[in-house]
């Protein structure tokens, strides 16, 4: 089991690099590692950028965590960090795939280890107009597909895609990155695999805070009991 953290973002609205933003004395890249870890994950493939990558390697030697790999995502979109990632995880049986965007719950990686689909995600049901991805659903939570930045943005009342994603599976896992390298965009190649047949489980949080504006960075403190320093809300 391995964990691919996408790290290489640019954090264009918010002002400065997400997941070297530090909030309760951790970086939100290290939250992702230990919360991972406690989900049994001892493999960590992290996908940086060139502007943040030095202090990436800093953040994650600080960890302690040994089986760390910390690589330059090819391209220049999530996509293609997410394709790196996968690429370079070969064969593994499991693997979660998570964008180093959002504040989950501790046990969020432990409840989409446990997921019995080959495919668990992380979801959170909106409460205002999101500017993101939602996932289309039946009563069971059973996954029919991802809709990404629908026009006029994700409505309240609907289940957000919270990019925290475990595929559970080598030739899944291998389906994947080979779908994703011939489309080009991951959303559309896990709608891809949820058309083909594998089932896909949305796993639902109660707690969830996507860092997009400094505003974002205040509301994630006071949700989770965090201490935010305040050159973190000031960029």
């Amino acid at each position: 089991m391995i964990a691919i953290l996408l790290a290489g973002g640019s954090g264009t609205r918010l002002g400065r690099d997400k997941a070297t933003l530090r909030l309760g004395g951790e970086t939100l890249l290290q939250r992702h590692m230990r919360q991972a870890a406690r989900a049994g994950v001892q493999r960590f493939l992290v996908i940086a950028n060139p502007g943040n990558v030095q202090q990436i390697k800093a953040d994650v030697a600080a960890t302690g965590y040994r089986d760390v790999k910390v690589c330059l995502q090819e391209g220049l979109t999530a996509d293609g960090a997410a394709l790196t990632g996968l690429r370079r995880a070969r064969a593994v049986g499991s693997v979660f795939v998570s964008g180093i965007t959002d504040l989950v719950p501790d046990d969020t990686y432990e409840r989409l280890a446990a997921c019995p689909s080959p495919i668990a995600v992380t979801t959170a049901v909106l409460q205002s107009t999101f500017i993101g991805g939602m996932l289309t659903l039946d009563p069971d939570f059973r996954i029919n597909r991802i809709v990404e930045r629908p026009a006029g943005g994700c409505p309240p009342g609907a289940w957000a895609n919270i990019w925290v994603h475990r595929i559970n599976g080598a030739r899944l896992v291998r389906e994947l990155t080979a779908t994703l390298a011939d489309l080009g965009y991951y959303e559309i190649s896990m709608s891809v695999l949820f058309a083909r047949g594998h089932q896909g489980t949305a796993v639902p949080v109660e707690q969830w805070v996507p860092i997009k504006t400094p505003e974002t960075i205040r509301q994630a403190g006071a949700r989770f009991g965090l201490a935010v320093p305040m050159e973190e809300t000031t960029a």
